[in-house]
């Protein structure tokens, strides 16, 4: 995987963080239609680099394929409770948001090894 991929690829999963964050500010202000259009996107940005990561897949540690199957599970759980109109707050900030930063961590551990000089 080029150097060029590599930063993109971790910048694009800091933006999903920061719209995580969004995401969450806006469901504790109780605008959840709003919430949800930026939770689209943040699922979408993680899709997309999904798609990069396959292209490279016997490049990935089994740790960033746990985590990303982690984090999948998350996402899943969430659309499920946006469906619901359940608990979105608490799954955001307990399950998702927790295991985004886990997932964030292992993609920027793995993919390190591209972008040292």
């Amino acid at each position: 995987m080029n150097r060029d991929v590599v930063e993109r690829v971790l910048e694009l999963s800091r933006t999903g963080l920061e719209g995580l964050e969004y995401v969450r500010d806006q469901i504790g202000l109780g605008k959840y239609e709003q919430s949800m259009s930026v939770f689209t996107n943040v699922v979408h940005a993680f899709s997309e680099i999904e798609d990069v990561l396959s292209t490279y897949q016997s490049e990935q540690d089994s740790d960033l394929l746990s985590a990303t199957s982690s984090l999948r599970d998350g996402f899943d759980w969430m659309v499920r409770t946006y469906e619901e109109r359940g608990r979105l707050q608490e799954v955001l900030q307990l399950t998702l948001m927790v295991r985004y930063q886990a997932w964030r961590k292992e993609l920027e551990d793995s993919l390190s090894r591209y972008i040292v000089s």
